[in-house]
């Protein structure tokens, strides 16, 4: 089965590539969405394609392959909460950090969704006015979800470091130095020099978090007000800019995690969670500064028009 927003024409292609073994060639629209499964005449038997582990059920019984051409995108439904299986594979210690943020698995099974659940939605450069617009009248609604997506990531780490500044000149800044002078942390020149550099970048993080925020809701504003899109060129500037925030409040805490005693990172030590958290955040495929630096120059040099799907 093939499925396309667009109409155009699918041809198909075969010739004989050896004594028994044809090749079959299939042109599709670009943003077809594709599903299908073998058929085996010796045995009248269906069977899945082995070097496709996407599947999906056919609603007859059994599960189909699938894929999305280079254009093709899922269409965002709503469902009931009572129709939702979430999954127990993350929180309490499953992974090293952010145990508390929700990113479980979500599973939706042998559901039918009717139509008007249904919304063709394009996450990353919807078309104005957005559904949201529409009904709420609300910028905010305007459906860039580049920019706060990553927002609220790097919210969670700008906490993250103001926490751990808390600790570090708290409980940790009350215990005695190992050597001379043995003195409390929190006046020891060392420590002093580890907590000032962690403010400074926490502060600066933050600056940056709360200076996109009132820049986001004045382009969605005008986005509302005029009918034009916010480039999607600036979704890749906002995002760049809130990864450097982010960069900063991990580093925050790391330094302040590198200064402080090994004790601190064991299970239940609140600096142990700090830093568990922004490690995880570094590993999120969203924080990779570096990846996002090769594509967005492409985005804003032109030689290309699609950023990250």
């Amino acid at each position: 089965m093939a499925t396309a927003p667009t109409r155009t024409t699918t041809s198909v292609t075969s010739s004989r590539a050896g004594r028994s073994v044809w090749s079959y060639s299939l042109t599709l629209p670009r943003d077809a969405y594709v599903e299908y499964a073998f058929y085996n005449p010796s045995t009248r038997e269906r069977f899945l394609d082995p070097l496709n582990h996407h599947t999906v059920n056919n609603g007859v019984g059994s599960r189909n392959n699938f894929f999305y051409m280079p254009e093709g995108r899922p269409s965002p439904f709503a469902v009931r909460r009572a129709d939702i299986d979430m999954l127990d594979d993350w929180g309490d210690g499953n992974v090293l950090g952010m145990n508390s943020s929700g990113s479980n698995t979500y599973v939706v099974e042998d559901l039918l969704v009717p139509e008007r659940f249904v919304v063709p939605f394009d996450w990353f450069d919807p078309p104005m006015p957005t559904v949201g617009i529409e009904l709420h009248g609300n910028p905010l609604y305007v459906g860039r979800i580049g920019g706060p997506y990553h927002a609220s990531l790097v919210a969670t780490m700008v906490g993250a470091a103001r926490a751990a500044l808390d600790e570090f000149g708290g409980p940790i800044g009350e215990r005695q130095t190992t050597f001379h002078p043995q003195i409390p942390r929190r006046e020891f020149h060392e420590d002093q020099r580890v907590y000032g550099l962690a403010t400074g970048m926490t502060d600066a993080a933050e600056a940056v978090l709360y200076a996109f925020a009132r820049e986001y809701l004045e382009r969605a504003t005008q986005a509302v007000e005029t009918g034009e899109r916010i480039p999607l060129s600036q979704d890749a500037r906002w995002w760049a800019m809130l990864q450097q925030a982010g960069g900063l409040a991990a580093g925050a805490v790391e330094t302040l995690m590198h200064r402080s005693p090994p004790s601190t990172s064991g299970r239940g030590q609140r600096m142990g969670r700090y830093f568990r958290d922004v490690t995880t955040y570094r590993q999120h495929v969203s924080a990779q500064q570096s990846d996002f630096a090769v594509r967005n120059t492409a985005l804003y040099f032109g030689l290309t028009d699609r950023w990250l799907f």
